[in-house]
């Protein structure tokens, strides 16, 4: 909330990713150090730009897009978030599949000898 430049590094390398994501796949955006916006009376980015960017990545759970302002000072909205994530995941783990994750490389790792040097 109160460094433009790590939102912008959030969608430039953190929203590529997902395109390795299952479908299913939620994620939540965290605006953080509220307790900073409070003291300044502003934010550099803006409540709306959070929310924007939680409905780009969050395709398939079109109603309340995940986003939180939250502050680790205060612990203002912080249970918030993990109640959203226990909520959004309990159901999925009910069913009994297993997340497949996110696989950032198609490679197998190489194969090593008798010695681990």
């Amino acid at each position: 909330m109160t460094d433009e430049d790590s939102f912008h590094t959030l969608r430039a390398v953190f929203v590529p990713l997902l395109s390795a994501a299952n479908e299913d796949c939620s994620c939540v955006v965290v605006g953080t150090k509220k307790d900073l916006v409070a003291s300044r009376g502003r934010s550099t980015v803006t409540r709306e730009d959070g929310v924007a960017l939680a409905q780009e990545v969050n395709k398939m759970n079109p109603g309340r897009p995940p986003y939180f302002e939250t502050s680790s000072l205060t612990g203002e909205n912080v249970e918030e978030v993990f109640e959203y994530l226990f909520n959004w995941c309990e159901p999925k783990m009910a069913t009994g599949r297993p997340s497949t994750g996110i696989s950032l490389t198609d490679e197998t790792p190489a194969k090593r000898g008798p010695c681990s040097c």
